[in-house]
């Protein structure tokens, strides 16, 4: 393992040093399954560069969207019950009055 990797594998940041070895053995042609192996990184993490190395390490701000895309955003779907609701009020009162 090189010196300089972390070792908090929940992190997403590239050391500089990591990321100019990607860049020059993408320049010199290498594949993206032979740069693990030279580095000791994962698959997954040099691809993660590869794919962006710009926005490499900054966190995503995701789209607020709800499950149903004709809602809109930030509404929660209602209840399937909810077109029942008036009936189920009524009979629920039917049956008070006649205990």
């Amino acid at each position: 393992m090189p010196a300089n990797h972390s070792f908090d594998h929940g992190s997403r940041s590239f050391p500089h040093s990591e990321q100019a070895n990607v860049d020059v053995m993408h320049q010199l042609g290498l594949k993206l399954h032979e740069m693990p192996r030279q580095l000791g990184r994962s698959w997954n993490a040099i691809c993660r560069y590869a794919t962006d190395p710009i926005n490499h390490g900054k966190k995503q701000k995701l789209p607020q969207t709800t499950q149903h895309p004709h809602l809109p955003i930030g509404r929660r779907r209602n209840s399937r019950l909810q077109h029942y609701k008036e009936l189920i009020c009524f009979e629920t009162k039917k049956r008070m009055v006649s205990l």
